[in-house]
């Protein structure tokens, strides 16, 4: 994956672009306006564009929140599927994808990490352990 960042933003705002998409960065106004609606009026908006059927998009039974209330945030998502479930072909442990690293790099502020367990029974493993929230962290990446 590659990005890159327009040295010159436009009148719409700086772009980058990752991979092959341009994606036009949101000034912090622009962010702090957004962050005063509900997530439902967000998802009512995203419909008007008709990217998508009406009875997609929705989360799964079971989704919780389980370190503690926090406020709403938002952000630039960059994504990951995750399996643990079998061992690995070789060796004791997993091999550890960096480039995903840097694929959050590229991507603009706010990040929101978001992982998904494609594991059979999800939770048989750790997606996130300490080692991987301090990089996510050092990165300025939300963990969703």
């Amino acid at each position: 994956m590659t990005s890159t960042l327009d040295p010159k933003p436009s009148a719409t705002g700086p772009r980058a672009s990752v991979g092959s998409t341009l994606i036009r960065q949101l000034t912090p106004d622009q962010l702090d306006a957004i962050r005063k609606f509900d997530t439902c009026t967000i998802s009512n908006a995203i419909e008007r564009f008709q990217a998508r059927l009406r009875n997609e998009g929705y989360t799964w039974p079971g989704l919780k929140c389980v370190t503690g209330a926090f406020p709403p945030m938002l952000g630039y998502a960059v994504t990951c599927r995750v399996k643990s479930e079998n061992p690995p072909a070789t060796g004791h442990s997993y091999y550890d994808r960096i480039d995903w690293w840097d694929a959050i790099e590229q991507v603009a502020t706010p990040r929101v990490a978001v992982i998904q367990d494609i594991d059979s029974h999800p939770g048989l493993g750790a997606c996130v352990g300490e080692v991987h929230a301090s990089i996510l962290r050092a990165l300025h990446a939300w963990v969703s």
